[in-house]
């Protein structure tokens, strides 16, 4: 991702976050937008030691695992001496550069557009969008214990940061793409949106949010049929949590 430019919504946080500092060890150049009221700009002003306490974090984390699978591939028995820090590094090469965080509501169309206009002119491209924003709520549709109705505005505000924010971001994010010179593959931009089991089995209370994600898996076909033959590439992921 060496020199990329690389937008990363709710990137102040969680999965975005986690994300942002993974994709700037590998050399992108990293935009984070997240609400206003987010750590955006702490996380800009201390991003050094963040990356670096987040690379050694992982890496302990890991040093068990990567032991164990290297052990089970016998094709890589003869190099267990290779530093286990070497299949997380930072690309010796690579100068970190400190990422731009834009404030903003993706649900509103001022303020994305607003973004997008700065990206195009700080960067002058745009080449990978990942949409990581997203809320969640846990609600039954109906409790009939307590005979109480799911909340219908808290429905409707999760379907609209979810399903509407990201495709808000996707149609400004195709806009800035399409001044991409294409690559050597003929592409000119890869946006990815950010899924979730739930979209095929969601569990008690999940009603909104599984919603929201069946609705971004279901939007990201059309979206790529709709735009491949202008050189953008789509792609979705589906994130799972184990207990």
């Amino acid at each position: 991702m060496n020199g990329l430019v690389a937008l990363i919504t709710g990137g102040a946080a969680g999965l975005g976050l986690a994300c942002a500092k993974r994709f700037a060890r590998q050399g992108a150049r990293v935009i984070m937008c997240d609400l206003p009221s987010s750590k955006g700009n702490d996380i800009v002003d201390k991003w050094s030691s963040i990356v670096s306490s987040s690379f050694n974090s992982e890496l302990n984390k890991s040093e068990d695992y990567l032991t164990s699978q290297l052990n089970q591939d016998n094709k890589n028995k003869n190099n267990m001496n290779i530093p286990l820090s070497n299949y997380l590094s930072t690309d010796q090469n690579i100068q970190l550069e400190t990422p731009t965080f834009f404030p903003a509501d993706v649900t509103n169309e001022e303020q994305i557009q607003d973004m997008f206009n700065k990206i195009k002119k700080q960067y002058e491209k745009l080449d990978v969008v990942l949409n990581c924003v997203g809320i969640g709520i846990a609600l039954r549709t109906y409790n009939i214990n307590r005979r109480l109705m799911h909340d219908l505005h808290e429905f409707t505000r999760l379907i609209n940061v979810n399903v509407s924010g990201t495709f808000n971001v996707i149609r400004w994010a195709c806009h800035v793409m399409s001044d991409n010179q294409p690559n050597s593959q003929g592409q000119r931009g890869v946006i990815i949106n950010t899924a979730s089991i739930a979209a095929y089995e969601g569990q008690i209370g999940q009603v909104a949010y599984a919603a929201s994600k069946g609705a971004i898996v279901s939007m990201t076909l059309p979206l790529a049929r709709d735009l491949s033959n202008r050189w953008f590439e789509y792609d979705y992921m589906n994130i799972n949590t184990k207990i």
